[in-house]
């Protein structure tokens, strides 16, 4: 593949197969194949030598042009609080995103269930600059609850970006699907879906706590001289729990989602954990052959626990079974004679 070495290829399968056991959630034969592969996250890196391929524990993700601006937070070596937004942390679409311009006097525009009514020009207000406001106290909100990385699926607003650096927290923006589950895995987080805090019992207003995740740490880590990003889980729930009860407090639902998985992987502290295969070749094509190579591996890998049978290739079993249907024959032929 790619023009590897033999060398190089062992060490591939050798890393694929360490990955694969890791992620494992469960040691019952009967685990889905999605379960495994999906806590495995394939990163190839153009220029990446062998010699510099590993298994990392977490997440790792691409920091091109991140390092600078995330320099001052960086790096982060106590258990800290996550948190993952699913919904947009800018102006929504019905407001100017910039923040800049005033709407016309045209009074009440509706759209959907949302309303809004725009001031005349020259206020010095506009709906997208208090949309900026209420996301700038939302970060100072959650500093004071203890996290320390703001990931979201989708955009955040550059100012919103700017007030969670100045106050020491890590703005993560446009992660995958694949990305936001697996930072859920980790961290336990859960995603949240508002601007608001929920609403507690009789309509007090709740807290995002139950919905935090922590981290065991953040850092940059260079492959092939590109920054890369690594969120590193905690350590075994029970273990975390005693060494560190700051977090399960500040976090609690995180704590009682970890201690979970912890107990369904068998009290294996080294089973079920979102693992980053990083490889690398030569040239982006070279990467992408290797990466189809290596997710074809793992997903062939993953099957073997539903069906654990290898059959030889090139034409051997159906030689196989073509002979012991003429030998089933025969015998056949012979009852039929007597």
């Amino acid at each position: 593949v790619c023009g590897l070495s033999a060398d190089s290829t062992d060490r591939a399968c050798l890393l694929l197969v360490q990955a694969f056991l890791t992620a494992q959630p469960h040691a019952s034969p009967n685990t889905h194949p999605g379960a495994v592969t999906g806590n495995i996250r394939l990163l190839t890196v153009p220029g990446l030598q062998p010699k510099a391929w590993d298994v990392i524990d977490g997440l790792m993700l691409d920091a091109s042009g991140l390092k600078h601006a995330l320099s001052a937070c960086l790096p982060l070596t106590q258990p800290s609080c996550v948190a993952l937004f699913g919904v947009s942390l800018a102006p929504g679409a019905l407001t100017d995103p910039s923040g800049t311009q005033h709407a016309q006097a045209e009074g009440p525009k509706v759209s959907g269930a949302h309303t809004v009514c725009e001031a005349e020009v020259g206020q010095g207000w506009s709906p997208a600059a208090a949309e900026v406001d209420i996301l700038v106290g939302l970060m100072q909100h959650l500093r004071a609850l203890g996290v320390r990385v703001v990931a979201c699926q989708k955009v955040i607003h550059e100012r919103v970006q700017h007030a969670a650096l100045q106050l020491g927290m890590v703005p993560l923006q446009r992660l995958s699907a694949q990305h936001a589950t697996s930072l859920s895995s980790i961290s336990g987080a859960l995603p949240i879906n508002s601007w608001h805090p929920p609403v507690g019992a009789a309509g007090r207003s709740g807290s995002w706590k139950h919905m935090l995740g922590v981290l065991g740490g953040v850092d940059f880590q260079a492959a092939a001289h590109r920054p890369q990003l690594i969120l590193r889980p905690v350590l075994a729930p029970g273990e975390a729990a005693s060494a560190s009860c700051s977090w399960a407090c500040q976090a609690p639902g995180a704590h009682a989602r970890l201690v979970k998985q912890h107990v369904r992987a068998g009290g294996c502290s080294s089973r079920g954990r979102v693992q980053t295969l990083l490889l690398g070749a030569a040239t982006q094509s070279g990467c992408d052959e290797l990466r189809t190579a290596a997710e074809g591996a793992l997903r062939v890998l993953a099957w073997t626990l539903r069906s654990p049978w290898v059959l030889p290739g090139g034409g051997a079993w159906q030689g196989l079974v073509a002979a012991r249907i003429r030998a089933k024959a025969r015998a056949l032929q012979r009852r039929r004679r007597h």
